[in-house]
């Protein structure tokens, strides 16, 4: 008996120094996947940035184009963000929206705050059309294609009578 307990003295020593190395490893996988994490969650972090930022110099560039150099760009952009909220829309249609509905009232004499209000009204015409926002989006976008070309294609009509039939 005295034996076999030494033996099994021995075993449960060695099981525990066996259980300590396993808790090291894993205290060490756990070390690397947080710094892997932390670097993974930095460089979605820092893309997200640069992908943001893009994404306003683009808006920022079809204001100028519209509006020319000397347009107060933030504050259109402020007015086109609010509508953007407003109408559950987001930022970059409702700039494209704008911009082509600026685009194809050139030649009215339409002030930049009559496109913007001819926006807005359009865009409600579209959230109350029954339709999910990313349809009545894309018909919206096929109906200012359609003014800004001056006349409207078969599939524009059709995309704005099928999503949009308020307008």
């Amino acid at each position: 008996v005295r034996g076999n307990a030494g033996t099994m003295a021995k075993a449960n020593r060695q099981l525990a120094q066996s259980n300590a190395n396993l808790g090291a490893s894993f205290v060490g996988l756990n070390r690397a996947m947080m710094g892997l994490g932390a670097g993974l969650g930095f460089a979605f972090g820092a893309k997200a940035i640069v992908d943001a930022g893009n994404s306003l110099d683009t808006l920022e560039n079809r204001i100028r184009a519209i509006e020319g150099a000397d347009a107060p760009i933030r504050a259109v952009r402020r007015e086109l963000a609010g509508l953007a909220s407003e109408n559950f829309s987001n930022l970059e249609d409702t700039t494209q929206i704008f911009q082509r509905f600026r685009i194809g009232t050139e030649d009215l004499g339409k002030t930049r705050n009559e496109i913007l209000r001819f926006t807005d009204l359009v865009q409600k015409a579209g959230a109350t059309s029954g339709s999910n926002p990313v349809e009545a989006n894309a018909a919206l976008i096929q109906f200012a294609q359609g003014i800004s070309s001056n006349r409207f294609s078969g599939e524009e009509f059709r995309s704005v009578s099928e999503q949009l039939p308020t307008i």
